[in-house]
């Protein structure tokens, strides 16, 4: 910690540092001051996407869930139709609230997915946002076709494949919940709380955004799946 004080006081216009020692703050899981320093590193990099969603992410482990809102939505009208970048996608996904319409953001995904029909983080991310828009039904098959993709590329090499994230099998877990199969949704989250991403202090200090995104959805899954809640509406028409 001392060393980044020390680099601020020479260089306090550097951006990378006031980012690195909110990563930090993060990682120790101090969120206003990580909130603060990365506040400061947008100061001086205006607009910057990995900037935005560090803030973004820290507001909401930290549960500034309006601010959190409120970055979401400015970072997104800064972009054009069509040039959204998937970091963003990944930053709005946790939170229902985050975007008044998902349109655009499955738009970016499904952009993605061209490119990239076989990635498992896209396909992650497909799911999660069918889950925002309560395409419930859509989104377990996203979820699902992840889980298959992993399974073929497992035969395909023969070598470990690691099982998909924290944030898939939390998502899963309330979209499963969401469409009234509670016993199976409660599965899903036991396994996803078992990969254990929401505690601990990383030594890599660029991991703590994964762990306050799991931190986040293994909060808000628990809530639903604890609270026994249903979509009225299961599936959006």
């Amino acid at each position: 910690m001392f060393h980044y004080d020390w680099a601020l006081k020479l260089d306090p216009d550097n951006d990378a540092l006031w980012a690195d020692r909110g990563s930090f703050h993060s990682n120790s899981k101090d969120w206003s001051r990580a909130v603060h320093d990365f506040r400061e590193a947008l100061k001086r990099k205006p607009g910057d996407v990995d900037r935005t969603y560090d803030l973004g992410v820290a507001l909401l482990a930290g549960k500034e869930r309006a601010d959190y809102v409120r970055v979401c939505r400015e970072s997104w009208q800064k972009y054009e139709p069509g040039k959204l970048p998937l970091l963003l996608v990944w930053l709005v996904v946790l939170d229902a609230d985050a975007l008044e319409s998902w349109d655009e953001a499955l738009a970016v995904v499904d952009r993605e997915m061209k490119a990239m029909p076989s990635s498992l983080p896209v396909l992650v991310a497909r799911g999660m946002v069918l889950l925002r828009m309560k395409r419930y039904g859509e989104a377990l098959a996203a979820f699902d076709q992840a889980e298959n993709v992993r399974g073929e590329q497992y035969k395909k090499t023969g070598r470990y494949i690691e099982p998909l994230s924290v944030w898939a099998h939390a998502s899963r877990a309330m979209t499963l919940q969401r469409l009234g199969r509670g016993e199976e949704a409660a599965k899903s989250l036991a396994f996803a709380d078992k990969l254990g991403g929401s505690e601990g202090r990383s030594t890599n200090l660029r991991l703590w955004e994964t762990l306050a995104g799991n931190l986040v959805l293994l909060r808000e899954a628990n809530q639903l799946i604890s609270g026994g809640e249903k979509s009225k509406s299961i599936e959006k028409k």
